[in-house]
């Protein structure tokens, strides 16, 4: 998540940021916006509708945000951006999905 919030936080190494697509993304992101990392819990499997709420406490409520969902963080972004309206410029999908895949 990108956000222009006064409080958004700086990304720490080992969250995604060493990711191709997410690096790309960072190198042209506007100076104005500062990225947001949300870490999910490592000690334990959430659902996607968990992770929405992890996401939707852990990110600013104000300013202008662009959602950036890369592999399977695609839906979450998706989920968030339904339920978060106010300040939702974009939603990225990179590498990503919309709906479950078919079995081959």
């Amino acid at each position: 998540m990108f956000s222009n919030a006064d409080h958004a936080t700086r990304p720490s190494a080992g969250h995604g940021w060493h990711r191709p697509a997410v690096r790309a993304a960072l190198e042209i992101l506007p100076p104005a916006f500062e990225p947001v990392v949300v870490a999910y819990p490592p000690d334990r499997v959430l659902s996607y509708e968990r992770l929405t709420e992890l996401i939707l406490d852990t990110t600013p409520d104000k300013g202008t945000v662009v959602l950036l969902g890369e592999s399977f963080s695609g839906p979450l972004a998706l989920m968030v951006a339904a339920r978060r309206s106010v300040g939702l410029c974009a939603v990225v999908l990179c590498a990503s999905f919309v709906r479950k895949r078919s079995s081959i």
